[in-house]
């Protein structure tokens, strides 16, 4: 409702996948197709929408940017990445308040704006931390039906936002996986006792 794009479609799966799970199985495949179609819809309108002719021209900078992360690192910081911390808003503002000189690491390896989860995770955790990332989602989310929404959501909208520097998101996802872990304990408590 802010004029962003990312959480105009986020609100539209989430809207969507709410639709999906409660409906019958009988309406389940026209809620499916009707659904997609809005939400196709939805993105086509998305500059006519926030009023940003230009919208589309940011999904491939943002795709630029991690092609640019790939021709700049080594092979072990593409599997490994960079360091943690590395790239980020606080690494950035770091070395512009102090300066390159006290924060040597953060400014050789900085690769510019990441603008996305995937683009961050890539620059400080490298493909490990992109399949550790989206794997701790999935597992999550086939443990927790009550999160699967979210965490369907959260995947979405990481490929434009980077969630651990968005509060109160990181924090939303921090409770949410803690509660999938006691879901995940609770049921295999259960099944021990069988």
């Amino acid at each position: 409702l802010g004029g962003s794009a990312t959480g105009m479609v986020g609100l539209g799966l989430f809207l969507l996948l709410y639709l999906i799970q409660r409906s019958d199985a009988q309406r389940r495949r026209i809620v499916v197709i009707a659904g997609v179609l809005m939400l196709a819809g939805l993105v086509v309108l998305l500059p006519e929408i926030t009023g940003r002719p230009q919208k589309f021209v940011s999904l491939w900078q943002r795709v630029d940017g991690l092609r640019a992360v790939f021709a700049s690192k080594t092979f072990w910081e593409i599997w490994f990445g960079s360091g943690l911390g590395v790239d980020t808003n606080t690494a950035r503002m770091l070395v512009r308040t102090w300066g390159a000189e006290t924060f040597p690491v953060y400014a050789r390896l900085a690769s510019g704006v990441s603008d996305s989860m995937l683009t961050s995770l890539l620059t400080q955790l490298g493909i490990t931390g992109i399949l550790l990332f989206y794997g701790t989602l999935i597992w999550a989310a086939m443990r927790d039906r009550q999160a699967r929404i979210f965490y369907a959501v959260i995947a979405v909208c990481s490929l434009t936002l980077q969630i651990t520097e968005v509060f109160p998101v990181n924090f939303l996802l921090g409770v949410a996986l803690a509660h999938s872990v006691m879901v995940a304990q609770s049921t295999a408590g259960r099944a021990a006792h069988v």
